[in-house]
């Protein structure tokens, strides 16, 4: 793991169960029986992407208690 990859994971440490409840919720959200749909969900979800804001939101929450 690279230095700058392993001090991201000591930054989201503290919430990564929160950026898991996001995942979730983006899944539940995102539940279609249309399969393009499940697709572009699942794409969403596995890509990574669309992840620095909710991260920021919860650091900073957290900090702010």
């Amino acid at each position: 793991m690279s230095q700058v990859a392993a001090a991201v994971q000591r930054i989201i440490a503290p919430i990564s169960e929160d950026l898991l409840a996001v995942d979730r919720e983006v899944i539940d959200d995102l539940q279609s029986d249309i399969p393009l749909i499940k697709k572009i969900s699942d794409y969403i979800v596995t890509a990574g992407g669309k992840r620095m804001r909710p991260i920021v939101l919860m650091l900073i929450a957290r900090a702010l208690g």
